[in-house]
């Protein structure tokens, strides 16, 4: 389509000055017609384009190494990793002070029933520690992914310390090895805990199965 279209000068000559001015006025306004429906409709293919496009990001936050990717509410493993590490680091290391921190923290990520568990099950393991003069310290160690159950776990050594004792017998304490297999999902960047469970030891794994993997 001409948007622009030259006169010619025969036509030009043949209207009167008033004929002139209103079919140029007219002209003109079906020009305006059109290039506003053309905007109209251009947007509204962008506008389509957005919405059915999952959008994609690749970040990498501080005090991260490795960067992850999210589109949609889909999640690469970095981004499972990232948030499964940070979950351990957090009940490892609960007590009373930061309990309320850490409540906080966990509370977008549950639902409300599996909130209120969760909350009263903490509440109570960091009052029993607070009585006996006690506070819990957890230490990430190493991290995998297990794709085929969609899960991460958290392998790292945990220590139950007195608060009576001196400096350097809280150094000669054995701190034991502590697991944690945590499954989460992504909701368009808020992590949601579908999963997780804590034991005394190495992960139950097995170990043929990842070294299978590992060399596919």
């Amino acid at each position: 389509m001409n948007l622009f279209k030259r006169k010619e000068k025969n036509e030009t000559e043949a209207m009167s000055p008033g004929q002139g001015t209103w079919t140029a006025a007219i002209n003109q306004a079906k020009k305006l017609t059109t290039m506003l429906m053309i905007s109209v409709l251009a947007n509204l293919v962008l506008v389509f384009s957005l919405v059915s496009k999952q959008p994609v990001m690749t970040v990498t936050p501080p005090n991260f190494a490795e960067a992850f990717t999210l589109v949609g509410e889909k999640a690469d493993e970095a981004w499972k990793r990232m948030w499964a590490v940070a979950i351990a680091e957090l009940l490892g290391n609960a007590n009373e002070r930061s309990l309320d921190t850490v409540l906080d923290a966990f509370k977008p990520m549950l639902r409300g029933d599996d909130y209120e568990v969760m909350a009263s099950q903490l509440e109570a393991h960091v009052k029993a520690l607070s009585i006996r003069n006690q506070y819990q310290e957890f230490d990430v160690v190493d991290s995998f992914f297990d794709e085929k159950y969609d899960r991460v776990i958290i392998y790292g050594q945990r220590s139950i310390k007195s608060k009576r004792v001196s400096d350097d017998e809280r150094l000669n304490s054995r701190p034991i090895r502590w697991t944690y297999e945590i499954s989460i999902q992504n909701a368009f960047g808020t992590p949601k805990l579908m999963h997780i469970s804590q034991y005394e030891g190495a992960p139950k794994i097995d170990r043929a199965r990842f070294s299978r993997e590992s060399t596919q």
